[in-house]
């Protein structure tokens, strides 16, 4: 097995997924040749290269890259249709974002443009998979969108990003205007998934409840209804 740096990993793992949604007939286009596909390692070799380049102790994942690797790990799994495996890079995913802020804009450490929007765009893609997940698989919300102080990616196209002022030419439109608008589509349903699990909760308490004080009065009533017993005279 190789041994891959952090950011060699999240390479291997992009690879491992596009390689297996061609295995899978699941990508528009195929540039490899069969001898070219051969001569390559498997995409669950790739996977697991890179699942062995992030550290045991996660709190010496300080590196973006580690965040990233986790994000692509996570959507590999699905290609892979292991939502086991999805779910444990998906809590990694959080895990790390938690330790090293990467909820909060203002607490980042002084990057480049460049890596502000990839930080951005990373994001806000785990937190469309999260509420993705939550709702297809019935599973839990780790992120929260009152927590994710994170803005959205500027929607300027990456090769105008590198210029001192960057503006997006009138002349196109950037495809970002639309990713934004997909992650603001999921804030919707975001919410209304919190507050119907929120009444839900509330009216199973609301019920339980309910039934305690049901028994605590039919166990007066009982109580009321039994003869009391008679008092002995002290002579």
């Amino acid at each position: 097995m190789w041994l891959l740096l952090a950011s060699e990993a999240g390479l291997a793992d992009l690879v491992a997924a596009r390689r297996a949604r061609i295995r899978d007939s699941a990508a528009s286009s195929n540039p490899l040749s069969p001898k070219e596909a051969g001569a390559l390692p498997s995409p669950e070799t790739l996977f697991e290269a890179a699942e062995d380049a992030m550290p045991k102790d996660l709190t010496a994942a300080t590196d973006f890259d580690y965040l990233r690797t986790t994000a692509l790990l996570a959507i590999t799994s699905i290609q892979f249709a292991n939502p086991r495996k999805m779910y444990q890079h998906l809590g990694t995913f959080w895990t790390l974002s938690t330790m090293n802020r990467m909820h909060d804009e203002k607490r980042w450490p002084q990057v480049s443009r460049i890596e502000a929007e990839e930080r951005r765009r990373v994001y806000w893609s785990m937190y469309t998979l999260d509420l993705f997940t939550s709702i297809s698989f019935g599973s839990v919300l780790r992120t929260r969108e009152a927590t994710s102080l994170v803005a959205f990616p500027s929607e300027i196209d990456d090769e105008h990003l590198l210029s001192p002022d960057p503006v997006q030419p009138d002349s196109t439109l950037p495809w970002l205007i639309g990713w934004n608008f997909t992650s603001r589509l999921y804030r919707k349903p975001h919410l209304r998934l919190t507050r119907s699990r929120n009444l839900l909760l509330t009216s199973a308490n609301h019920d339980r409840n309910a039934r305690a004080c049901s028994r605590l009065g039919s166990r007066a009533r009982r109580r009321r209804q039994q003869p009391s017993p008679r008092r002995r005279r002290v002579p």
